[in-house]
């Protein structure tokens, strides 16, 4: 991915289902409804970003110091914490 600076890039955890989600069809629809929001949002803007992977996924499509700030919104898991912060 080549972007420019300023950039705002939204990496969506919403599309998975988490071990402490029940997982079920009416769980994804939600947040596939959620996503599409957030798609529709966003599109009027060419400076942003919407990347549809896990925080850990989507780190390795940027290089070091490319963001100013990170926000992380992700697994509140131990595991999932400790991977957000080693990424």
């Amino acid at each position: 991915m080549r972007l420019n600076k300023p950039f705002l890039v939204i990496i969506s955890i919403v599309i998975f289902v988490l071990a402490t989600v029940a997982q079920t069809a009416e769980a994804q629809h939600a947040r596939d409804g959620i996503y599409l929001s957030v798609c529709r949002i966003f599109a009027p803007y060419p400076n942003v970003a919407i990347v549809r992977k896990t925080s850990a996924e989507a780190a390795a499509q940027f290089p070091d110091a490319f963001f100013d700030y990170v926000y992380v919104d992700g697994d509140h898991s131990y595991e999932g914490v400790m991977t957000d912060l080693e990424k």
